[in-house]
């Protein structure tokens, strides 16, 4: 089981919010990188996976303490609502 926060990106190549997102995600990934950990993952190679986190839309993130779910945030949004809503939640 992991312990402390994880920070799931669920995207795809041909998804242009997607691309906007990852400039704030691996920054924030730089700047927290110590007390969370982030998975990159692509909906294109892990299809099964994806459907197991009840991913629907991308680009999502999600962040699980301990395991478990806390928030995630779905769809179009700006490279601020991205990283007011990591802020929040990472430590």
């Amino acid at each position: 089981q992991v312990k402390g926060q994880v920070v799931a990106f669920f995207w795809a190549n041909w998804c242009r919010p997607c691309a906007k997102y990852t400039p704030t995600v691996e920054k924030m990934s730089e700047s927290f990188g110590d007390s969370a950990a982030f998975l990159s993952v692509n909906i294109e190679e892990d299809k099964d996976g994806v459907r197991a986190f009840g991913v629907d839309r991308i680009p999502t993130l999600v962040v699980y303490e301990r395991g478990v779910e806390r928030d995630r945030l779905t769809g179009q949004r700006t490279q601020d609502d991205v990283f007011g809503f990591l802020a929040q939640h990472l430590r």
